[in-house]
């Protein structure tokens, strides 16, 4: 959901510049997605690329189980953008991290920032696949600042097609305001891991009077009568946004888009990385030397 989070601000700068835009994603995307836009883009349903996840995390013999799989997918995504290409008289496409999504039909962006992926030595092969199938794409447009502010050295540049563009939050549309809520734990990524989230801030919420809970549907069996008073479903992205701008503190999970929403939000943080996630635990670590740097 990171994903569609930042592409929100960049689909609306695009309409502002009198594009017709076309959104192709899975049917949870999209369904978030028409909350934002309505009918003034178009929707196309997408296949999710067929990840697995487990609380134990990932590991590289995972990755080589579902290599695959995940290479069938991107042979057919390639295959289903040509075809849309041809069919809608699609000029640019623009690829949030999907690597199939690139045409010899016209220009293809690939945005990510993760130029370099958060791997040890050994996992030199996949670093090389994934530096090939960026060079596939006409430009490379990196989430990040020049200073590499956020990804630190996951966003320095390793392709001579490489533009940053800067910071992408959903907030940037929003008046802040006098701050109301004093926290919200917000539980977002892959629901495999949102218990472990909510065990482990549970015991801090219960300092806060003023809080609220965002997460999936499917934490209520394991909240208390009285937190279920304060919980609230992420299915209605409108309504949570108005929460989070009044909020002081935000704790949850340190993915990539919430690092940069918070920058926009201007208030406190307290994050853990998503377990066995190495991108996470990166960010995570940085963000700690960047707190203690500031003291």
């Amino acid at each position: 959901m990171g994903h569609l989070s930042r592409c929100i601000p960049l689909i609306e700068q695009l309409l502002q510049q009198e594009n017709t835009c076309f959104l192709a994603a899975d049917l949870q995307h999209l369904r978030i997605a028409k909350q934002y836009f309505g009918n003034r883009i178009e929707y196309i349903p997408l296949n999710p690329y067929p990840f697995k996840f487990s609380t134990k995390g990932f590991s590289m013999s995972n990755i080589f189980l579902e290599s695959i799989p995940l290479w069938r997918n991107y042979i057919q995504e390639n295959k289903t953008l040509d075809h849309l290409v041809n069919e809608l008289e699609i000029s640019l496409v623009i690829s949030d991290h999907r690597y199939g999504f690139f045409s010899s039909k016209c220009s293809s962006i690939f945005m990510t920032h993760q130029c370099q992926l958060p791997l040890s030595r050994f996992g030199f092969p996949i670093q090389w696949l994934h530096k090939f199938l960026m060079s596939r794409f006409n430009f490379i447009w990196i989430v990040d600042t020049p200073n590499n502010d956020f990804a630190g050295d996951l966003s320095r540049v390793i392709l001579p097609n490489s533009y940053y563009i800067g910071q992408l939050s959903r907030f940037e549309q929003y008046k802040l305001k006098n701050k109301a809520i004093d926290c919200i734990l917000l539980i977002s990524g892959p629901k495999e891991f949102a218990k472990i989230c909510l065990d482990h801030f549970m015991p801090k919420l219960h300092n806060f009077e003023n809080k609220l809970i965002i997460g999936p549907k499917n934490l209520k069996p394991f909240l208390s009568e009285k937190n279920l008073a304060y919980f609230i479903s992420n299915e209605n992205w409108i309504e949570i946004d108005k929460h989070l701008i009044n909020a002081k503190l935000i704790m949850g999970f340190c993915g990539y888009s919430t690092l940069m929403d918070i920058a926009v939000l201007k208030c406190a943080s307290d994050l853990i990385p998503t377990p066995g996630q190495a991108e996470q635990e990166y960010l995570y670590k940085k963000q700690k030397r960047l707190d203690k740097s500031s003291l």
